[in-house]
């Protein structure tokens, strides 16, 4: 499944988040068979198995002279560790320039030291990945890796945001903006529901949006057919 990531200035799509889908079911959702993965010690080799059915996908895909929208695919600290010569970077090295590598949120800093995420970045980045860091506000992990990596993109998750009594929330979003910035990267607010959080969104200087009140995901084969179903 994709879902958009399109830029309020000129509502064009410059990505699409990679959201892996399991069959129906319990096992539909990734919380819960990348949890499963987690416990089995095989989440790599999962996480590896998605990239290489992005990959396969992605070659695919529509390629503009542009190089097309990126794709933001997650991966845990031990797929990021591994560097783009472990098992999912080799999946989108192919892919390397349109790819946005999102370290996700649940990973442990008291596991993996900064000095050994810089170095695996700084791997990445000779094949020209780009990186995200993903829902920033979800506790001191995300700012460490945030401070550590510099990535081109830091993710504000609205769902976290949302717990913020509403008369402080356009002063901590805003905050967060700036923080981002200060960093050199691009903010980029997801899951965003509802008009009033994009009216917020766009109140304190973020131009990249990315959720329900945008688009929903849909398989690729709808969206490159130029059938994207409207958010409600």
């Amino acid at each position: 499944m994709l879902q958009p990531i399109v830029s309020l200035s000129d509502s064009y799509v410059v990505g699409y988040e990679c959201l892996a889908r399991g069959p129906a079911g319990r096992l539909e959702y990734p919380q819960t068979f990348l949890g499963d993965a987690r416990r089995c010690r095989s989440l790599e080799e999962v996480e590896a198995a998605i990239c290489r059915r992005i990959a396969l996908q992605a070659a695919a895909w529509p390629q503009p002279d542009d190089g097309g929208p990126l794709l933001f695919v997650n991966l845990s600290a031990g797929s990021l560790v591994a560097g783009p010569d472990g098992a999912a970077g080799r999946a989108l090295r192919p892919f390397a320039s349109r790819m946005v590598v999102e370290l996700t949120e649940d990973f442990d800093m008291s596991a993996v030291s900064c000095a050994a995420l810089q170095d695996a970045w700084s791997r990445w980045l000779r094949y020209d990945f780009r990186l995200a860091a993903d829902d920033l506000g979800n506790g001191s992990n995300q700012l460490a890796a945030v401070v550590a990596l510099q990535p081109h993109y830091v993710k504000l998750d609205m769902a976290l945001l949302r717990r913020i009594a509403p008369f402080r929330l356009p002063a901590a979003l805003k905050r967060l903006t700036r923080f981002a910035k200060d960093l050199g990267a691009v903010p980029l607010a997801e899951k965003v529901e509802s008009t009033r959080e994009l009216a917020l969104v766009g109140g304190a200087g973020i131009n990249l949006v990315q959720g329900f009140r945008i688009a929903i995901p849909q398989e690729p084969a709808i969206l490159f057919a130029g059938q994207v179903v409207p958010s409600c």
